[in-house]
């Protein structure tokens, strides 16, 4: 747990209390907590991700002592920065120690939103622990759902989650017909 950095929206009762039950389940430092004030909705502006969002977390990210490999938003958290393109949040939160740049394929810049799909990530199909000291980046994931009480749900179900070895077997196609047409 001391190397995750848990960033709550203050302005969201229902994500204080997600973030909280996260803290409590996965033993997360408290100064491992961000507490942040923005809107609940899912769009801001560069400007507002700045002020509201990347200052508070790299205040944070500055002030411990230890390093941080991943940080986790909780529901009630905005989900895009509206006029950078459509950005995710969490995308600029993965790399917020360093300066937004466009994502890079085999050397050249990728502009459109196919390519940027196709991206890669240096982390992809790596068998080692990650970090972000060897990396660069953070990883960033979210714990929200349709409901307060599903991403609730979510926290609980880890906690239960047992290893299982491999193989797996993913269907790419989940929304095919059944009867295979």
């Amino acid at each position: 747990g001391r190397r995750v950095l848990v960033v709550v929206n203050g302005s969201s009762p229902e994500g204080m209390a997600v973030a909280n039950a996260y803290v409590v389940a996965r033993k997360i430092p408290r100064d491992n907590v961000v507490t942040v004030g923005t809107t609940q909705g899912e769009e801001l502006s560069l400007t507002e991700y700045r002020s509201q969002i990347e200052y508070p977390v790299l205040k944070v990210l500055k002030r411990l002592k230890y390093p941080i490999d991943y940080i986790v938003t909780t529901h009630g958290m905005p989900i895009r920065i509206g006029d950078e393109g459509g950005y995710s949040v969490d995308a600029f939160l993965a790399q917020i120690d360093r300066p937004m740049q466009e994502i890079e394929q085999n050397g050249f810049a990728v502009k459109d939103a196919n390519q940027i799909r196709g991206a890669v990530s240096p982390y992809f199909g790596k068998d080692e622990h990650f970090s972000h000291a060897k990396f660069g980046f953070y990883l960033v994931t979210r714990i929200t759902g349709s409901s307060p009480e599903a991403a609730m749900k979510l926290i609980d179900r880890s906690l239960k989650a047992k290893p299982v070895k491999g193989p797996f077997l993913l269907d790419s196609q989940p929304l095919k017909p059944k009867d295979g047409g």
